[in-house]
């Protein structure tokens, strides 16, 4: 897979992902009117069981298959490559119909012992079908991004929104004369249409293509190293067992879904400190919460909400990973890594500075809150810690090394545990205590992951194009933020018109500086799907860049 592929293919997982994170933000709007606050509450009880079910359904399987699949490709183990596949779907098949049953017979138990609502019982039982579609549909996914073909996921994700929420609001609708409990069991099996769909999808693919793999099995570009093309040749031969595969999943598993079971306790450890410690300054229970609520539901969703873009990077990360090194070749390793970690530093840095300088104005534009300021400019510097620990992850699970990052994160949370318990107690931080503890604890992760990375495929840092060039930009792209923001001001008198106008206006100011000062290249836009070679030829044509 070329450079090219590798970042087109990140692209177009980003592009699925924020379209289907935009729906997934805007349905809630007219569900709420179709379901009120009460059969909007119904809906909300079956998630937090059923996500902890897929959560263990798949354990971290989807990655693993990446992973295998794209060794073996690399290698030519075309077959090899069948059978990983086959036993995959059967282990996440057979995982997933046991957690959709288990969450099918206890959804009584849950809704009158647990809930002490008994309403929410068809809930459970609408959703308890989709553990089992997801989980087979994730197989298909990981195998699918093992063959470095990313377009398959990020189509099934689109259609899977899109049916999910036509069918949230069709049976809504429908069912409402009925009830309450039903019209919110409507909305719930969404889920399971969606699923379907996309396992259709994918499916169709797989097995109209033959196993997707038709068009690998010709004679594959030699690696660049001896050792790789030694590789090569013995691994052509190879025939490996069920057996086998099913050791190499579960192993190559395991950490990851540690690891991935890390961020909740991490969000668990929060809300049992958090408001505790708040009190412990002085402040009443009603105010603690109201703090601890600006945090966890305003700050973290709005910081975070551009890793759904770099997590894509992650994703197409493994894949390329695990083929380079698979064949020996660390300088394709070390490229690869340092593409990726350059694009996240790009794409990352000039949110952490946009959401501090807008730190109070964009959650008042959508929340109305603006006192969430607080918390949302002390914890803007952890997307960058974050991202960067996301996509050293990834470098790492294709060295085949899933147990570094499980260490790192596990260290971040250990950190991030002490300092949350310290600094939220002191009155001078209160709040911004919580915040910084968790922007410490993703830099200690990056930086123990990073540092790993870089003493295994050794330098990966670009300082001037991947650094120095996309924070003199985004320094510009700041003068640009405060001057749109008081300009539209003094033009509208009034702030929310005046925020557009400031991130809009920074956003572009971003990106024309970074192709000015070449932090970007010609063939860097040239890998944006469909429009990147017109806006590269257009923006030639003109000078920007060369």
């Amino acid at each position: 897979m070329s450079r090219d592929s590798f970042l087109q293919g990140a692209l177009v997982l980003a592009l699925a992902g924020l379209f289907s994170k935009i729906i997934g933000a805007v349905y809630r709007i007219p569900l709420s009117w179709v379901l009120r606050d009460e059969g909007f509450g119904l809906y909300g009880l079956a998630y937090p069981i059923y996500n902890m079910l897929l959560t263990i359904s798949t354990l971290g399987v989807p990655i693993a298959v990446c992973k295998m699949i794209a060794e073996r490709v690399a290698k030519g183990r075309f077959e090899d490559a069948r059978r990983a596949a086959r036993v995959s779907l059967a282990f996440l098949a057979v995982t997933g119909a046991a957690c959709s049953l288990v969450l099918y017979a206890s959804a009584g138990f849950f809704a009158n012992r647990v809930y002490h609502e008994p309403r929410s019982y068809l809930c459970l039982v609408a959703v308890s079908p989709a553990i089992f579609l997801v989980a087979v549909m994730s197989a298909l996914r990981g195998y699918f991004q093992g063959l470095h073909r990313m377009t398959p996921t990020a189509v099934s994700q689109v259609l899977e929104q899109i049916v999910r929420v036509a069918t949230m609001f069709a049976l809504s609708i429908w069912l409402a004369p009925r009830g309450l409990a039903y019209s919110a069991a409507g909305a719930t099996f969404g889920a399971v249409a969606g699923a379907i769909a996309g396992l259709l999808f994918l499916a169709t693919i797989y097995w109209r293509e033959g196993g997707a793999l038709g068009t690998y099995e010709q004679p594959a570009r030699p690696s660049r190293s001896p050792a790789g093309r030694r590789q090569r040749s013995r691994g052509a031969t190879a025939d490996e067992g069920p057996g086998r595969f099913l050791i190499e999943l579960i192993k190559l598993s395991v950490p990851i879904s540690l690891a991935a079971i890390i961020q909740p306790l991490m969000n668990v450890l929060d809300a049992t400190i958090v408001p505790g410690r708040l009190q412990a300054t002085g402040l009443a229970p009603a105010q603690a919460t109201a703090l601890y609520g600006q945090l966890s539901q305003m700050a973290f969703p709005l910081v975070f909400m551009p890793i759904s873009v770099t997590s894509a990077i992650s994703m197409a990360m493994v894949p390329a990973v695990s083929a380079a090194a698979s064949l020996g070749d660390r300088q394709l390793v070390r490229e690869r890594a340092a593409t990726g970690i350059r694009m996240t530093i790009i794409l990352t840095l000039p949110c952490v500075i946009g959401l501090y300088l807008l730190s109070s104005e964009i959650p008042s534009l959508l929340y109305r809150q603006p006192m969430a300021g607080v918390s949302v400019a002390a914890l803007s510097s952890g997307l960058l810690f974050l991202a960067l620990q996301q996509t050293s992850s990834a470098v790492l699970q294709g060295l085949g090394r899933a147990t570094l990052p499980l260490r790192s994160l596990a260290m971040g949370a250990a950190v991030k545990a002490v300092l949350s318990w310290i600094l939220t107690g002191l009155p001078a931080f209160g709040i911004k205590g919580a915040a910084v503890a968790t922007v410490v604890g993703f830099l200690v992760a990056s930086a123990v992951n990073l540092s790993a990375v870089e003493s295994l495929v050794g330098p990966i840092f670009d300082w001037n194009r991947g650094l120095v060039k996309p924070a003199l930009a985004t320094a510009v792209m700041a003068l640009a933020v405060r001057g749109a923001l008081v300009g539209g001001l003094a033009l509208t008198g009034h702030q929310k018109p005046a925020t557009v106008l400031a991130i809009a206006a920074g956003g572009l100011t971003y990106g024309l500086v970074l192709l000015a000062i070449g932090g970007m290249s010609a063939r860097d836009l040239e890998t944006i799907p469909r429009v990147g070679p017109a806006v590269s030829g257009f923006l030639r044509r003109f000078g920007f860049i060369h």
